[in-house]
């Protein structure tokens, strides 16, 4: 008879608690994707008859989570073979379901379902400020750059529910920026009026004319407030 264990084949299990709901999963995605779970299922037991985990009757307990954010972590980081899945698991991700699973990748240092979850939020294509708001809030710092150029560049300024979606931090960086661009175009535009290049162009003219000079000067001044 043979008692040795598969290293690829010989699964563990882990029962988590979150809310009033019992989960049975392979402790392995944990333990492999996340320090925060390998250094908890590495713990001494301090003489407990049984591992929090090993049962239904000693769980894991996960709070300050719910139920259906832990559920969809969960089609993340275990997704099933095609012919198996339930049409929760057919159902693309939604903008909440991505920043849930966001939401406790960072808290949980799961590096590779935070760049999952990261991409599918690119993918539905935010408006600007709400992808700031939401850099802000999950710590996705390529994001910063590109919304506050964007909010720059754009023709309307930013309402009030934008200021208040942005913080103190972002507004003030968006109006600086927008200052550098409107600052650009008036010394064009004085130069026009005055003659000396020979022309005399409306506002809109201008910026079109001069659009790289303003994105460089816009770039320029993005840099110097990082």
């Amino acid at each position: 008879m043979c008692d040795c264990r598969d290293e690829n084949y010989y699964l563990s299990f882990v029962v988590f608690k979150v809310e009033d709901c019992l989960f049975r999963v392979p402790r392995e995605g944990f333990e492999e994707q996340s320090d925060v779970f390998k250094t908890m299922f590495t713990l001494p037991s301090g003489g407990a008859a049984e591992l929090d985990g090993c049962s239904d009757d000693h769980p894991v307990l996960l709070e300050g989570i719910s139920v259906d954010d832990f559920r969809t972590f969960l089609k993340v980081l275990y997704p099933r073979p095609f012919r198996s899945r339930t049409p929760f698991e057919d159902k693309p991700l939604s903008e909440e379901e991505l920043r849930a699973v966001l939401g406790l990748a960072r808290m949980w240092c799961f590096d590779d379902i935070a760049r999952f979850a990261i991409a599918g939020l690119e993918a539905l294509r935010l408006a600007p400020a709400h992808r700031l708001a939401l850099a802000r809030e999950y710590d996705v710092a390529q994001w910063v750059k590109p919304g506050l150029r964007a909010l720059a560049l754009r023709e309307e300024t930013l309402s009030a529910a934008e200021a208040e979606q942005l913080g103190p931090e972002h507004t003030l960086a968006v109006a600086r920026l927008r200052d550098e661009r409107y600052r650009t175009l008036t010394g064009q535009s004085s130069q026009c009026k005055s003659g000396t290049c020979g022309c005399y162009k409306a506002g809109w003219e201008l910026e079109r004319e001069f659009r790289y000079l303003i994105e460089q000067q816009v770039d320029k001044k993005l840099d110097e407030l990082a």
